[in-house]
């Protein structure tokens, strides 16, 4: 099993840039608590990022130029999605203050691990490289 590998890498910056999205998201909703007819946005992407890291485990390694590459890699966007149900207020507002501040502090945490485990990727690429030399 490889450690250290730039799909990895690329898996992990994919992720940060969803959990960003998310935050703009969740941010944008607790801005407009108190906007007449708003409705809050969520963003999914784990079950796209699932279905990744199960291809991710399922491809062969090419050992010759001449094998079929993975061109059917699943590379899927994060879905924004606008919430139109849910319990609204009088007025047509659907943002629930508390479920928000929790979804940003779960979303922060998120973001915490993705970064630690990228970082923990490129210092080991750096490693290599640097070692290497020796």
């Amino acid at each position: 099993m490889k450690v250290l590998n730039t799909e990895t890498i690329d898996i992990l910056s994919r992720a940060l840039a969803a959990v960003s999205l998310r935050h703009a998201a969740i941010s944008n909703n607790i801005a407009n608590v108190n906007t007449p007819g708003y409705k809050r946005y969520t963003v999914r992407f784990e079950e796209f990022l699932a279905r990744e890291l199960r291809e991710e485990a399922l491809r062969l390694e090419r050992t010759h130029p001449g094998h079929m590459s993975n061109v059917g890699a699943v590379r899927e966007r994060p879905i924004v999605e606008r919430q139109l149900g849910g319990s609204m207020r009088a007025d047509g507002n659907n943002v629930d203050i508390d479920l928000e501040m929790s979804a940003l502090s779960q979303n922060g945490i998120l973001y915490q691990a993705l970064i630690g485990q990228l970082a923990w990727q490129l210092r080991a690429l750096k490693t290599a490289i640097t070692e290497g030399r020796r």
